[in-house]
């Protein structure tokens, strides 16, 4: 499942947050309830697979704050502790 979101999802969020905000809100709302799912590893396939990745791009998850929701948001600023990545 990680390799899966990591090869398609993240590209796919990486490709639509400029071409397409309806689509990209849609995105967050999937990665949104993932964080909220009672399975934890339904949250952890969301923070290490897309969050991970997304945090680590150039500007990081700034470019994504239009779209990503509280759960989301609160899950990747914990991450953020762990990497070198710029406050958000």
């Amino acid at each position: 499942m990680h390799i899966m979101f990591g090869m398609v999802i993240v590209p796919y969020i990486r490709k639509i947050v400029n071409e397409s905000p309806d689509k990209t809100k849609k995105a967050f709302d999937f990665i949104e309830a993932m964080e909220l799912d009672n399975d934890p590893e339904i949250g952890n396939v969301a923070e290490v697979s897309i969050l991970e990745a997304l945090m680590t791009d150039e500007g990081g998850l700034k470019k994504y704050m239009g779209y990503i929701g509280p759960e989301s948001l609160k899950a990747a600023r914990y991450m953020s502790q762990f990497y070198n990545v710029e406050s958000f």
